[in-house]
C-alpha cells in the first residue's frame, strides 16, 4: 500500500508498504547500497561526471525479509504503460493484451530448436505485428526540442548504465513492469531487485540468456544511431 507522511518541513512523504510473497525484500536493501557505491565510482571518472552518469536508487528498510517500506519514486510509470499508450494513440492493437491466437504463435516460435529460423518467425510474425514505436512518445511528451534532446540523452545513458551494472551484478528478470520510465526526465529507474547473481539463467523456467535487456522498444527510444550512438559512446 501507498502512505503518505507529513515532514516536519510541511512536506509530504511518500512510501510504499510492501510484502513480497515469494522474494527476499533483503536482497533489494543490499542492492541499493550496491548501486549507491557504483554511482560514486561512476562521479569519481571526469566523464562519469561529464555525462552525469548513475543508476536510480530509493531508500529501501526492511522489516523482515518479506516486509518492508521502500521509498515512492515519483514521476514514474512502468516502461508497459508508456509504450501501450503509443500503440493506442497510432490506434494499433494493445500489444500487451495478447489474444490466444497470437500467445500460440509465441509458443510454436519457441519451440523451434534453430535459432536462425526462430529468429525470422519472430520478426516476421510477432514483429511485423507490433513495430517498434518508442521514439514517439518521446515526441509527444517533450514538444521542446531541447527538452526531447536531453530526455532522449538521459534516457540513453540510464539505460547504458543499467544494462552495465545489470550485467556485473547478474540482474534478471527485467520485464516491461520492472523498468520504469521518469516522465519528466525520460530517465530509467528498475525496481525489484530479487532474481540477482544469475538467477535467471538457473531458477527460472525459461532460462535468461541475455545479460540486460535491449529489445526493439528500447533501441527504438535510442534515436536514429541506435545502441551505437550514445548508448555504446
Amino acid at each position: 500500500k501507498r502512505i503518505t507522511l507529513r515532514g516536519s518541513d510541511g512536506q509530504n512523504y511518500h512510501f510504499l508498504c510492501k510484502r513480497e510473497r515469494k522474494g527476499d525484500l533483503r536482497k533489494d536493501e543490499r542492492m541499493m547500497e550496491t548501486f549507491t557505491l557504483a554511482n560514486r565510482l561512476l562521479q569519481r571518472d571526469p566523464e562519469g561526471r561529464r555525462r552525469q552518469l548513475r543508476v536510480r536508487t530509493y531508500a529501501v528498510t526492511c522489516v523482515n525479509h518479506q516486509s518492508g517500506i521502500l521509498e515512492w519514486v515519483p514521476h514514474t510509470t512502468k516502461f508497459r504503460s508508456v509504450v501501450g499508450e503509443v500503440y493506442r494513440d497510432e490506434n494499433f492493437s494493445y500489444p500487451f493484451v495478447v489474444d490466444e491466437k497470437v500467445m500460440n504463435e509465441i509458443v510454436r516460435i519457441q519451440g523451434i530448436r534453430s535459432d536462425t529460423h526462430k529468429l525470422k518467425e519472430y520478426r516476421e510474425n510477432i514483429l511485423q505485428k507490433f513495430p517498434p514505436r518508442m521514439h514517439n512518445w518521446f515526441t509527444k511528451t517533450y514538444p521542446v526540442p531541447t527538452q526531447w534532446f536531453e530526455a532522449r540523452l538521459r534516457f540513453a545513458r540510464s539505460s547504458a548504465a543499467w544494462s552495465m551494472i545489470g550485467h556485473i551484478v547478474g540482474l534478471g528478470d527485467r520485464h516491461s513492469e520492472n523498468i520504469l520510465i521518469d516522465t519528466t526526465t525520460g530517465e530509467c529507474v528498475h525496481v525489484d531487485f530479487d532474481c540477482i547473481f544469475d538467477k535467471g539463467i538457473l531458477a527460472l523456467a525459461r532460462p535468461e540468456i541475455v545479460p540486460f535487456r535491449l529489445t526493439p522498444q528500447v533501441v527504438d527510444g535510442l534515436g536514429i544511431t541506435g545502441y551505437e550512438g550514445v548508448f555504446r559512446g
